[in-house]
């Protein structure tokens, strides 16, 4: 008799543990894999089964605010639960870039829509129709105008040192 006393307190003082324990397990970053991703929102999987739920779907909030990326399926992010609710997950990381799939198709900052040239990059440069032009030629003054046609090629030179790519 004492041994079934023992067994029901020792699995009472088990089940009081568990229910104090479990909603921390929420105060900790976990390992989602994306399954899908449409109008901002992922689809994640839990990459351990059967410990974390499948969310569909979240928003990124990776701490840079206005800063939004189009991630690519199979990456794996990092996921808290806001004040460790499980009802308010939030994408807050992501793996290494070495991963890649780690990489993201798109980035955009603050919702732009404008793509980001870098230096080193080629560009089409566009001139007015009619361009003032005044120097000398051959030692005499000359003052003109000149037209180019269309576009011209040129290389980025110099950036904005405030915003990598």
């Amino acid at each position: 008799m004492g041994a079934r006393v023992n067994s029901r307190l020792i699995n009472a003082f088990k089940a009081i543990v568990r229910e104090i324990v479990a909603p921390m397990q929420y105060f900790q970053r976990v390992r989602y894999r994306v399954v899908a991703m449409q109008s901002g929102r992922v689809s994640l999987q839990a990459v351990k089964k059967g410990i974390w739920p499948d969310m569909l779907p979240i928003s990124i909030a990776p701490g840079v605010p206005g800063v939004s990326a189009n991630l690519k399926m199979g990456a794996v992010v990092h996921v808290e639960f806001l004040e460790g609710d499980q009802s308010l997950p939030r994408i807050v990381g992501f793996e290494p870039a070495a991963d890649p799939n780690g990489i993201p198709d798109l980035v955009s900052f603050s919702g732009g829509t404008k793509p980001i040239a870098r230096v080193g990059d080629q560009v089409a440069c566009y001139f007015p129709p009619v361009i003032p032009v005044s120097g000398t030629v051959a030692g005499s003054p000359f003052v003109g105008t000149m037209t180019i046609p269309g576009p011209s090629i040129g290389i980025i030179q110099a950036g904005n040192p405030k915003v990598t790519a």
